[in-house]
């Protein structure tokens, strides 16, 4: 009875324990007490009521010892496979970075994209679940390793690239800046892919990514107009130039959209003999007019495949636009 009065309260594990184990001392001591009272080979029938509380008592002990080794393995498997997790991770990120080196020391080489994350480990058999904790595995989105300055940031914390290549948003800051002052790396790309403004617009900036739209603006603008003050040099857009006259938003200044001069204002515009003698000069050496922008492109070498600084391709044997001809 007073076992089962132990078992069933609400004392915390230990104690019941440590009672159960004093009711067993106490049923041992009584037990001695009473040996040698009786005939041999006939127990009394407290003695056999005495060894039957024993045997209960001891076989509860036995559970509750049992119970609380389960309990211990359990929590120290959930404790190890954390760190056993954390280990794969790290490990699978050190196998990333030297992949990514390895490729960037071969520009053809296409980076590989990093494996899934292994499974989580199986519940173990005959487990309960409804006691048992289950151990849930996050897979993260993959972190982002630039290829610039070659830091690890987290998976927000740049964008990449359409050949798979990472930018740190300090990075990418840098390339469309970059872009903006050298019409050369206009638009910024990577591996001969442009990198699409509206996935950087939210690391650039709205300010950065104002100022690249008007550059695309310019830059994909032919025959462009620039403000004919020395002062100002801005690109009028097309928008703003009317009958072959651009008005500068910045100054206001009216520009002829033919010769780049200041608009003639009533009159149409005559022939620029500077103009004549740069025309002369280009066919006695052999040069060539680009046929988007009007720039003068000379050929040092290399074969008749020209692109000019606006991007336009043309044929530098008969200046046709390249590939519609059969000079190559």
């Amino acid at each position: 009875m007073a076992a089962y009065l132990i078992l069933n309260s609400d004392l915390e594990d230990e104690t019941i324990a440590l009672l159960l184990q004093q009711e067993l001392d106490d049923i041992q001591q009584l037990g001695s007490l009473t040996k040698g009272k009786e005939p041999e080979g006939s127990p009394s029938d407290l003695q056999a009521a005495l060894d039957d509380y024993r045997r209960e008592i001891a076989t509860h002990l036995e559970r509750r010892s049992d119970r609380a080794m389960a309990l211990s393995i359990s929590q120290a498997i959930r404790l190890d496979t954390n760190v056993i997790v954390q280990h794969l991770a790290e490990e699978e990120q050190v196998t990333q970075d030297r992949a990514y080196a390895l490729s960037l020391r071969d520009p053809s080489a296409e980076p590989q994209p990093p494996p899934p994350p292994p499974p989580p480990p199986p519940p173990a058999a005959g487990a309960s679940t409804s006691t048992s904790t289950a151990l849930v595995v996050r897979k993260e989105a993959p972190s982002i390793n630039c290829v610039v300055c070659h830091t690890t940031s987290a998976p927000d914390g740049g964008l990449r690239s359409p050949c798979s290549h990472d930018y740190c948003r300090d990075c990418l800051v840098r390339l469309f800046e970059a872009s903006l002052r050298d019409d050369d790396l206009f638009p910024p790309g990577c591996c001969g892919s442009d990198i699409p403004l509206e996935a950087s617009r939210k690391y650039i900036g709205p300010e950065l990514a104002g100022r690249f739209t008007a550059k695309a603006l310019e830059m994909g603008t032919p025959n462009r107009t620039y403000c004919h003050d020395p002062q100002c040099s801005r690109f009028i857009p097309p928008l703003f130039v009317e009958m072959e006259v651009g008005t500068c938003v910045s100054c206001y200044k009216r520009t002829c959209g033919v010769c780049k001069a200041a608009a003639h204002e009533g009159r149409e515009c005559p022939k620029d003999p500077r103009t004549k003698q740069l025309l002369d000069l280009a066919r006695k050496k052999g040069w060539r007019r680009c046929r988007t922008c009007g720039a003068m492109v000379e050929k040092v070498w290399g074969c008749y495949h020209m692109t000019c600084t606006c991007k336009a391709q043309f044929c530098y044997q008969c200046g046709a636009k390249w590939g519609t001809c059969e000079c190559a």
